[in-house]
């Protein structure tokens, strides 16, 4: 009998509680309508959001390597190709990438034996400039800053600056996280030649001088330069 009458109130109770829950939603359903409406919105803008900045970040690093986007065009323009990617900042490592491959075409350009020399030292300066930028924008980059600091180095040994060439080559060799890269090896073999390319080069002797030959027939009665024949002893 009690039994009964707990499960009898229990259903009671629960009704109740159904009943206010429905008299609930009819007085506030447009409230609860207009929240659901809205957090599906935030759901799904965000994921639409993530997807486009994905996709906006695949299509930067395709541009970045897309070789046939950049042939045929002037070098100038080919720097203005890179700094489009780099000023997206879609993210650091294409970032400091775009900013590594401007400072590669300027520093290529000014080497270039038909430019001006005013021309190359400006290449040679916008060179300079990219590679810094990725030092003091990007410092926890390995490969980008050992890259930068590399090429820094060769500007350097270009310009004749030779400690600070050697300064950037050792600043590579004694920091471990450039240890499994590239640039280290390039780096020591750089520091390892870097006096001998440096030293004067050495021209052999100038071979010696000797009297022109004269075809002119010595004057008569003058004494004859030429050694006399030897004859033959009886």
């Amino acid at each position: 009998m009690k039994t009964a009458r707990r499960q009898e109130l229990r259903t009671n109770d629960l009704a109740t509680q159904i009943e206010e829950i429905v008299l609930f939603s009819r007085r506030h359903g447009r409230e609860i309508a207009g929240a659901i409406i809205a957090a599906a919105v935030i759901l799904v803008g965000g994921y639409l959001y993530v997807s486009g900045k994905r996709a906006e970040l695949r299509k930067g690093w395709a541009e970045l390597y897309d070789v046939r986007s950049q042939t045929g065009l002037p070098v100038p323009d080919q720097v203005s190709y890179f700094r489009k990617i780099y000023d997206r900042k879609l993210e650091p490592m294409l970032s400091a990438m775009s900013l590594i491959r401007i400072g590669e075409i300027c520093l290529r350009e000014s080497i270039v034996p038909r430019n001006a020399p005013a021309q190359r030292d400006d290449w040679n300066r916008q060179a300079e400039q990219a590679f810094q930028q990725v030092l003091n924008e990007f410092p926890d980059l390995a490969m980008p800053v050992g890259i930068a600091k590399l090429s820094l180095g060769l500007i350097a040994e270009n310009r004749g600056d030779l400690q600070a060439a050697r300064d950037a080559f050792r600043f590579i060799l004694d920091n471990e996280r450039f240890a499994a890269l590239p640039v280290r090896s390039q780096a020591e073999y750089r520091l390892n030649h870097l006096d001998e390319w440096s030293a004067a080069i050495e021209f052999p002797p100038p071979l010696p001088t000797t009297a022109p030959f004269s075809t002119t027939q010595p004057a008569t009665g003058a004494p004859s330069t030429m050694p006399a024949a030897t004859q033959p002893t009886p």
